[in-house]
């Protein structure tokens, strides 16, 4: 069995796709896989399974990725003490699936800054230390930054926003996508510039990036393929 790429723990495959030998149809596939899930107490849910031809590579025909990153932050800068305090129980509910970063971010430098990313880019500054591509030259399709409104019902719903890191490509280096999410979130803080973006991509070295984000708010959202 081949998986069609490779994620870092924890991150999280709100998609995936596998390729192996049958004789099982489809539909006992998705059966048998749920069933164990469900009896191993895994929150995943197979919801379709496709038969494919047996030179199919569920990694090496991938044609793109789209990735998902989510980020919690403060709508407004809490000054009082005891009232930033009250935010802090949200990470309860998703400190597992979301990066919380305490201020507020500036939505609007966050999406001027996504705009030197797209495009071929050498991506040096922004791969990951163990990766192995044979090069660092990649295409960015989008990186795209959106706020979605929380409802009423949630937990600190008036106080936080939900902020939704959008990037897509054919191919992606190791740790590539986390580390566009740290540069992202220092510009929403003002501790970069947006156009300090093409200044680390020019430098080519990881060392003039910020820190790469956390895992556990990554999410691969969907996979291309042409068949």
């Amino acid at each position: 069995m081949h998986r069609w790429a490779r994620t870092t723990t924890p991150s999280h495959d709100a998609t995936t796709c596998s390729d192996e030998e049958p004789p099982h149809s489809p539909e006992v596939v998705r059966n048998a896989m749920n069933s164990f899930l469900r009896d191993h107490k895994q929150p995943i849910v197979v919801r379709q399974v496709e038969a494919v031809s047996m030179d199919f590579h569920s990694r090496f025909h991938a044609r793109g990725r789209d990735y998902l990153y989510q980020i919690y932050a403060p709508r407004q800068l809490v000054h009082d003490r005891h009232s930033a305090k009250r935010s802090l129980p949200s990470a309860l509910f998703t400190r597992d699936t979301a990066w919380h970063v305490p201020v507020p971010l500036d939505i609007q430098a966050m999406s001027e800054a996504c705009g030197y990313f797209v495009g071929k880019h050498d991506f040096t500054s922004f791969r990951g230390v163990k990766c192995q591509a044979l090069t660092p030259v990649k295409t960015l399709d989008h990186v795209g930054v959106e706020v979605v409104s929380l409802p009423d019902t949630y937990p600190f719903g008036q106080e936080l926003q939900l902020i939704n890191v959008e990037v897509s490509a054919p191919s992606f280096l190791y740790h590539m996508v986390r580390n566009i999410v740290g540069a992202l979130v220092e510009v929403g803080r003002h501790k970069l510039k947006p156009q300090d973006i093409e200044r680390i991509l020019h430098g080519k070295s990881r060392q003039l990036a910020p820190r790469m984000a956390p895992a556990h708010g990554l999410y691969l959202k969907h996979v291309k393929y042409d068949m």
